[in-house]
């Protein structure tokens, strides 16, 4: 121990006791009865990180008296705990150690009736913890510490490798930190992280697992892709297969010392699709990675609206983990569109797919090309277009009745069609006069109001339950001009005649004057297949 540690330390004992001291004076109003026994408490466990459980145990104190436990840092006590003793004046408290720098601390036990106290010691040891124990070759690593020296540089190690980052570091001034490290490359196997304060030296264990990426990630038959492996066995011989096929170069060179390698590959003929690619040496390790053939592909669902609708685009054969932007083109109605305006990133899975919905935009009835672009170059830089799919738009369909649930729609260019009504996920948006607008997932439909059968099932005072064939409706009678009652509800108003609303009837059909607007009454799921039945009678009508 240095004179400058040994010599802080003494002072810091002295300001501790002088502070117990006045402690124990200020407390001396307060005593009944002094004790010719001192107080006594043992600490376990005696050491630990921050977060430790402590048990103060103690003995000599005024029975069923308030015990108040402390922890000293520099010249403060911190509260730490209460309890009672019991009636032969012993006690037991427990507490967790707070976040602290590295060192001794007192403990102390202050009996509130006599002012007495105790003093045991607790030392307080550094610690880290990784975010994740395994990993692979360039993954970055998050590291968090506690109990270090306070506001001091910080040095990594990873197997004795100097893995610090840069900037370099630092401790805050309670010994704590949060940094990150780039796994070096490594053999497969275990190894130990190591973070240094000048002072205090603290590893953790940290296992490398073989990865290997793929160049390109997609293409078609005799496509030459490069792998590149870390991680693995060193100098050992590796094997490359994809979908089970071995396709190792011949003659294959070893892994490096370190455990990486790098080989090509020929892609056999293969089935259209995602495919598997093995590398495994010879002692057994492997890691996999996915490979698309052929180019990249696009889906909608539907394909065919006729108006706005949600439409789901499924992508296949893209690169793993990259970004993708969705637009749409077509004539002067829509000039470029972005689909993503408002909505989350795309970012394709590790085997390079992925879905995205959005809402298609009212435009008139034609072909609309919606296009998947790469995104490179930051956020906001179009790369090229890497797959596409055509949306159809037609004229509105227009609901002819409803018949127990069951809905006849006639679309434009195909005919009626029947579908259950449950099918729809219909939501009414607007009625001018007597004809209900709905949007739906085949896009817009048109209805009569009597199609709807919108009737009173409840009123109770001012409260009024309304029940539609696409759920129910509750309101509140607003306001009664004339003949006319104005029903306010969460998605819009209702207006209809007073003779028709009687207190207490229920059961009867309401006659609608004016607008009402619907914001979200759904059905029951989405209509996909009304949609594959709406293809396939267009085209059998065009054939």
């Amino acid at each position: 121990m240095s004179i400058q540690t040994y010599l802080s330390k003494k002072v810091s004992i002295a300001i501790f006791i002088a502070l117990n001291i006045s402690i124990a004076i200020l407390a001396s109003s307060l005593v009944i009865s002094v004790k010719a026994i001192p107080l006594t408490i043992t600490v376990s466990p005696t050491n630990g990180p921050v977060g430790t459980l402590t048990t103060v145990t103690g003995t000599n104190a005024t029975p069923f008296g308030e015990i108040r436990i402390y922890l000293s840092m520099l010249v403060l006590g911190f509260f730490a705990a209460t309890t009672t003793a019991n009636s032969t004046g012993g006690f037991s408290a427990s507490f967790s150690i707070p976040t602290l720098p590295a060192g001794d601390y007192f403990v102390m036990a202050l009996d509130v009736t006599t002012g007495d106290t105790g003093l045991a010691s607790f030392i307080v040891e550094p610690q880290i913890t990784l975010i994740m124990i395994e990993g692979s070759s360039g993954e970055k690593i998050d590291i968090e510490g506690h109990g270090f020296d306070s506001s001091t540089s910080l040095k990594l190690a990873f197997d004795g490798d100097d893995v610090t980052p840069t900037p370099q570091p630092f401790t805050g001034n309670l010994g704590s930190f949060k940094t990150n490290f780039v796994v070096p490359d490594k053999p497969r196997g275990t190894y130990l992280v190591e973070v240094n304060d000048g002072s205090n030296t603290v590893s953790a264990r940290f296992e490398v697992i073989p990865k290997i990426t793929l160049n390109p990630t997609s293409g078609s038959t005799a496509t030459i892709v490069m792998v590149t492996g870390t991680g693995f066995a060193p100098s050992v011989s590796m094997s490359i297969e994809i979908n089970a096929i071995n396709v190792t170069m011949y003659p294959s060179f070893p892994t490096t010392p370190d455990g990486s390698f790098t080989q090509f590959f020929l892609v056999p003929e293969i089935p259209d699709g995602t495919h598997v690619v093995t590398a495994t040496d010879e002692i057994g390790n492997s890691a996999l990675a996915p490979f698309a053939l052929p180019s990249p592909s696009m889906s909608l669902t539907p394909n065919v609206t006729s108006g706005p609708c949600m439409v789901t685009a499924n992508g296949v054969g893209f690169p793993p983990s990259t970004p993708i932007a969705l637009y749409i083109e077509g004539n002067s109605a829509i000039d470029f569109i972005d689909l993503m305006t408002d909505s989350q990133e795309i970012y394709t899975d590790e085997f390079g797919s992925y879905e995205f919905s959005f809402i298609a935009p009212l435009a008139k009835p034609g072909l609309y090309h919606v296009i998947a672009h790469s995104i490179t170059g930051g956020p906001g830089f179009i790369g090229e277009q890497i797959a596409s799919a055509w949306l159809e738009i037609t004229e509105d369909a227009l609901l002819i009745e409803i018949n127990n649930m069951i809905a006849t729609i006639l679309i434009p260019d195909l005919g009626s069609i029947k579908t259950d009504l449950s099918g729809l996920d219909a939501k009414l948006i607007e009625i001018e006069g007597n004809i209900a607008t709905m949007n739906s997932t085949i896009g817009l439909i048109q209805a009569d109001l009597t199609d709807l059968n919108l009737n009173v099932t409840s009123i109770n005072g001012n409260l009024v339950t309304i029940q539609t064939v696409m759920g129910t409706i509750e309101g509140e009678i607003a306001s009664i001009e004339g003949d006319t009652v104005t029903i306010m509800t969460d998605i819009g108003a209702i207006e209809t005649d007073i003779s028709r609303l009687q207190d207490g009837q229920a059961g009867f059909t309401i006659p609608l004057y004016g607008t009402l607007i619907l914001g979200a009454i759904s059905a029951i799921a989405a209509v996909v297949l009304l949609a594959m039945h709406i293809q396939v009678m267009r085209k059998t009508k065009k054939a």
